[in-house]
């Protein structure tokens, strides 16, 4: 991508690999680079970051990044308390199944804990699971000062009996499965 920037032609690219994001910035007439790496996927920290870094190189006087920063991070705050708080206005569907609540895990990702009949909790992390039409749930955090965390999860049964549950709780990532722990706990 090609951008003007302060008056000079900058190239960036912009890309991500595994819950990491990347920014790097080149000004060609100038010579210089700049290049971040945060393990933020939701966040334009890496894209404030990279330019403040290409302010440095240049000898510029530095743009306010950091105040423009916390000024976005608290706007996207106020979005998702007003998501959250829609999501929960919704009225619920209820559903059942037989051993649905248990601690579930995964290899990678840790323990999954479903207390029934809306509760899940994650990495410590106390979500509210909330039924969906489709037979999938939404698992959204109410009141956590870092903004908004969910994620869609879905039972897996057999002979009626939930043995996992299906989710990522990274956005970008692809469904993997919670197994129900031995002893059916």
């Amino acid at each position: 991508h090609v951008a003007n920037y302060r008056g000079e032609i900058v190239l960036h690219w912009t890309g991500g690999w595994q819950g990491y994001t990347s920014h790097l910035l080149a000004m060609p007439s100038r010579r210089l680079v700049a290049c971040t790496l945060t393990n933020r996927t939701s966040s334009n920290a890496a894209d404030l970051l990279a330019f403040s870094l290409l302010d440095r190189a240049a000898g510029w006087e530095p743009l306010p990044w950091a105040e423009r920063y916390l000024n976005s991070k608290r706007t996207h705050r106020q979005k998702a308390a007003e998501r959250v708080k829609e999501l929960l206005s919704r009225p619920r569907r209820s559903w059942w199944a037989p051993d649905a609540c248990g601690r579930f895990h995964h290899p990678g990702y840790g323990d999954l804990v479903v207390a029934w009949p809306d509760r899940l909790r994650f990495r410590g992390i106390d979500l509210t699971l909330l039924a969906l039409a489709d037979g999938r749930f939404t698992a959204v955090s109410d009141g956590l000062d870092i903004g908004e965390f969910s994620f869609d999860v879905s039972p897996e049964l057999v002979d009626g009996r939930v043995v996992a549950w299906h989710g990522n709780p990274d956005p970008h990532g692809q469904s993997c499965r919670f197994e129900r722990r031995s002893g059916g706990e």
